[in-house]
């Protein structure tokens, strides 16, 4: 005899090992990129909605939540340190510059194009 333990309903998913890596689509990536940026400590805004931003940080990423997060405190800390309290297309590219983020060929070639 066989006890439907679901209720049937679809089971679960298995839960993700840590460490794996989360990627998320093109609207996901905006909306986490931009609900972020509301928790850095800043005194002014920044154009975390613009595409070209949203743009930028996905090729540094790969889309990785992990590397945004962790390219969004470097450019935050930058932001607060130049006394910006803004994070600014130049800005990010500096941080990224400083950190580990380095564009592929393909990802520059990609960005130079008009």
């Amino acid at each position: 005899m066989s006890v439907d333990l679901n209720h049937g309903e679809r089971p679960a998913a298995p839960p993700r090992p840590l460490g794996e890596r989360h990627q998320l689509t093109s609207e996901a990536f905006r909306s986490f990129v931009v609900s972020y940026g509301r928790l850095l400590p800043l005194a002014k805004p920044s154009p975390f909605a613009e595409k070209d931003i949203v743009q930028k940080l996905m090729a540094y990423s790969g889309g990785l939540t992990g590397r945004v997060t962790k390219l969004l405190a470097q450019a935050d800390e930058l932001a607060i340190r130049t006394k910006t309290e803004s994070i600014s297309m130049d800005l990010l590219e500096e941080a990224a510059a400083a950190g580990t983020f380095k564009l592929t060929a393909r990802t520059q070639a990609e960005s130079a194009q008009p």
